[in-house]
């Protein structure tokens, strides 16, 4: 009897033993998943400090070097300058680039497209299509190099003149067309942060001399600012793109033999900035060029060169577009805006 009762007093510590250590096991094994849950948590609250981005961008406002600029054209807005700011922002999934922040509190974004679209298609607006373009258009043969139709402009003028032409257009590009209706219903809801607001779509000029940036830019702020088309998703301009040098270079025309002032291969400023093409291809502007001969449109280069091009080109793949538009000035951001930590649309 007494061998039996010390083995189940045995028994019982053996019991109590393998309890206490389960329950032990238990308890540190909660602990740890507790804590964790709380360093997860406490890490979540910190990666997002949201802030309405006007506010977040112009902490990071700079004087010299790539950054977030003061527009010394424009009160009360502010420009991205540099070979490559930490001006990323996540849109619809991709990376893109802030351009500016408006005096309005709107941000303009941009994205290079290869879109294998013309800025205009052959037939679409001109002479082969008996004058549906307009009088304006009916004079080119190879698109027509107007955004938008005049009666869609702000004010309604009562005709585009560009150089040596003049005249009605009744129809919208076709780029502008396909950026407005189709691929605008591709992007996902982020679309829903994209507003209404003034895109500048009057003509720049070659200048047959060589002039200080600011010079160029302040000439092609007065023509480009004469025709206003309001919508959603446009093209940058040639303006954008000699902003957002910071150095105030010369810019002189480019003309190789067989070309006239008027009609050059490229107005070279020497830039060096983010914005410019980055696949080999002319980047279609949203500006016409305005010369005496031809009709073509802004381009820039891989180079940042300023170029001309026809509205419609058989190969398109030699092409791309700078797409752009403008951000709810409501919006809050999170992120450094560097490639690796873009800004992000906080989402509540």
């Amino acid at each position: 009897m007494r061998k039996i009762r010390k083995r189940k007093e045995k028994q019982k510590k053996k019991i109590l033993i393998i309890s206490i250590f389960t329950f032990l096991l238990i308890m540190t094994s909660g602990y740890a998943a507790f804590s964790t849950n709380i360093t997860l948590t406490a890490k979540g609250n910190i990666k997002c400090n949201p802030e309405i981005a006007k506010e977040k961008l112009i902490k990071e406002l700079t004087t010299s070097g790539d950054g977030l600029y003061e527009d010394s054209f424009e009160e009360n807005r502010y420009i991205y300058k540099g070979e490559n700011p930490n001006n990323y922002i996540k849109f619809n999934g991709e990376l893109w680039r802030i351009v500016s922040l408006e005096s309005d509190g709107t941000i303009k974004i941009y994205k290079e497209g290869a879109l294998g679209q013309n800025f205009d298609e052959a037939g679409y607006r001109d002479n082969s299509s008996n004058g549906a373009g307009g009088t304006y258009c009916n004079q080119m043969t190879s698109g027509c190099n107007v955004w938008a139709a005049t009666n869609k402009l702000v004010g309604n003028p009562l005709e585009f003149s560009s150089g040596m032409f003049k005249g009605t257009v009744l129809l919208d590009s076709t780029l502008n067309e396909y950026l407005n209706n189709e691929y605008y219903n591709s992007l996902n809801s982020d679309k829903n942060y994209i507003v209404m607001h003034n895109f500048n779509i009057g003509q720049i000029v070659w200048y047959d001399e060589t002039m200080f940036l600011d010079d160029v830019i302040e000439k092609w702020n007065n023509t480009a600012s004469e025709y206003i088309w309001n919508g959603k998703i446009g093209l940058l301009s040639p303006v954008d793109i000699l902003k957002a040098n910071i150095e105030n270079t010369t810019c002189s025309i480019s003309s190789p033999e067989g070309y006239s002032e008027y009609d050059s291969d490229e107005f070279n400023c020497h830039l060096n900035s983010y914005l410019k093409s980055e696949n080999h291809r002319n980047m279609y502007l949203i500006n016409p060029k305005g010369a005496q001969v031809g009709a073509n449109m802004s381009t820039v280069s891989l180079a940042g060169e300023i170029n001309d091009a026809t509205p419609y080109h058989p190969y398109t793949a030699a092409f791309s577009a700078a797409i752009s538009f403008y951000l709810d000035s409501n919006i809050k951001l999170c992120g450094s805006g560097e490639e690796t930590n873009p800004y992000t649309i906080y989402n509540q």
